[in-house]
C-alpha cells in the first residue's frame, strides 16, 4: 500500500473509531477462508490485486478453485479496488453479467 491510499480508505477507518476496527482486525486473524468459502451458496468471484500481499494471486486462485469461481487479478495491492476502480468496475460487471445469464 501507498501512503496515499489513506485518503481513500482512512475517512472509513477513522468513523468506526478506532478501537471498533482493531477488535474487528483482530477477530479476523484466525479466519481461514479457504474453510469458509465452500459453504457459500451464492455465486462467488475471487479479485485480487497483482501485487497483493494478504491475499496473493496464487492463493486468490486456490480460493476460486475450491468452489468454481473466477479469479481475475486487477493491478495493485490489497486497496486495489480503491487505487484501480475502473479495473475492479470491470471485472464486477462481466460477473454480474455471467451470473445473471446462468440464471
Amino acid at each position: 500500500e501507498r501512503p496515499s491510499e489513506a485518503l481513500a480508505v482512512g475517512p472509513s477507518y477513522l468513523h468506526s473509531g478506532g478501537v471498533p476496527l482493531l477488535r474487528f482486525i483482530h477477530s479476523a486473524l484466525p479466519d481461514r477462508p479457504e474453510d469458509l468459502i465452500v459453504q457459500l451458496t451464492m455465486p462467488v468471484l475471487v479479485l485480487t490485486g497483482r501485487r497483493d500481499g494478504l491475499a496473493p494471486p496464487g492463493w486468490a486462485e486456490h480460493l476460486a478453485r475450491l468452489v468454481g469461481a473466477p479469479s481475475v487479478v486487477i493491478p495493485g495491492v490489497h486497496n486495489a479496488p480503491f487505487t484501480h476502480p475502473q479495473a475492479a468496475d470491470a471485472a464486477l460487471h462481466e460477473f454480474a453479467l455471467l451470473t445473471a445469464g446462468a440464471e
